[in-house]
């Protein structure tokens, strides 16, 4: 009986921890998805990933709406959520730069053998 009631408590403890763990303001998770918006901003994501960022800002929105009416379980999925779309962008950003920057450096080797090889026939004359 003893053990019965041991157990029945820990049980109740854990519902009401979990119960008031999901109740506290999800500050967290908002700040990690300001921060990833901006980041996908800097990034250049806008451009680069507008479909991506649109939902990152919509979520984001979205979540502090659900802060303002206490609704933290679902600020924090749309917060983490916002993050994700974030993170995303940021990366297609980041894809499209290194893309650009690697044509870019193509063409100046193209140009740069076609130079070396102009010269190396005008010193062969």
């Amino acid at each position: 009986m003893k053990k019965n009631t041991i157990n029945y408590l820990m049980v109740l403890i854990a519902v009401c921890l979990s119960a008031c763990a999901s109740k506290q303001p999800p500050i967290s998770a908002m700040t990690k998805a300001g921060v990833a918006v901006k980041r996908a901003e800097d990034a250049q994501a806008v451009e680069a990933a507008p479909l991506e960022m649109r939902l990152a800002r919509e979520q984001l929105d979205q979540a502090q709406k659900n802060m303002d009416q206490k609704k933290y379980d679902d600020a924090r999925r749309n917060a983490e959520s916002a993050t994700v779309q974030a993170e995303l962008a940021e990366s297609k950003a980041k894809l499209q730069d290194t893309k650009t920057k690697t044509t870019d450096a193509q063409q100046g080797l193209q140009t740069l053998e076609k130079e070396i090889k102009h010269s190396n026939e005008r010193g062969a004359k």
